[in-house]
């Protein structure tokens, strides 16, 4: 696949847009853990995420770009169904019923 454009800047912009991004989007360092049993002393609720800050980052860059492209193209839908509206509107005008 080609490349369509690069992020450049410094190391420290790279961690400052990772934390901005992990921060706006509620990235957590630990999740529930879905094995724990109350049960069991030795059983963690909070394991540390399998998804380390920087994929999370990626995922919401990318998340956000496939949502635009989505909103994008249903607005193209939208304004071409209120075109076809107003087509069949003129189209129709002038037909009756007696």
């Amino acid at each position: 696949m080609a490349v369509l454009m690069t992020i450049e800047g410094t190391v420290g912009q790279g961690i400052l847009v990772r934390d901005a991004l992990c921060a706006n989007y509620k990235y957590q360092a630990q999740i529930s853990n879905p094995d724990y049993d109350p049960s069991d002393p030795g059983s963690e609720d909070l394991i540390d995420n399998p998804e380390t800050s920087t994929d999370f980052a990626k995922r919401m860059i990318t998340k956000f770009l496939k949502d635009n492209v989505r909103k994008y193209r249903a607005d193209q839908a939208d304004a071409a169904r209120v075109q076809a509206l107003e087509d069949a509107d003129i189209e129709s005008t002038g037909i009756n019923t007696n």
